[in-house]
């Protein structure tokens, strides 16, 4: 009797340690999904940051349409500083849709000695504004050249 009562003790416990290594295998698979999920989660808030910065950056790059009203002025900074002189001139317009940003197509008309209009196309180049040449026309006047530009300066 007391050996059937042993057998059925081991019985007992073998089911009672079977299902509670059962449960100790969900509560580790539990753990390692809220791990993975945490894991997960701080990832994705490290890329939001890096994704704040880098629209901060492109908002720098393309700014509104409405702040290219000193894309002249600039211009005209840039010829000054270079001996030049310039002629600007704003042409059609095209808003930005989702994905594809909106420009003003302009046109520049600058004078001057040919290194120095060289340095006003680097400093363009080097500027704060994306744009983008579609055509340069080159003028040579004796010592002096005429540089006419038609390009577009892109927005947001």
């Amino acid at each position: 009797m007391i050996a059937l009562l042993a057998i059925a003790l081991l019985f007992w416990l073998g089911f009672d340690i079977n299902r509670r290594i059962v449960g100790i295998q969900k509560s580790q698979n539990e753990f390692a999904s809220h791990s993975k999920a945490v894991s997960i989660l701080s990832s994705l808030r490290g890329d939001f940051e890096k994704a704040k910065i880098e629209r901060q950056f492109l908002e720098n790059i393309l700014p509104q349409q409405d702040k290219l009203i000193n894309f002249p002025r600039e211009l005209n900074v840039l010829a000054k500083q270079n001996n030049l002189q310039l002629a600007f001139a704003f042409g059609s317009q095209k808003e930005s849709e989702e994905a594809i940003p909106g420009y003003i197509s302009f046109n520049i008309v600058v004078a001057g000695l040919l290194p120095n209009w060289l340095k006003f196309l680097d400093a363009l180049e080097n500027s704060n504004y994306l744009i983008s040449l579609d055509s340069i026309h080159i003028v040579s006047n004796n010592k002096e050249y005429q540089l006419n530009i038609n390009g577009k300066v892109f927005s947001q």
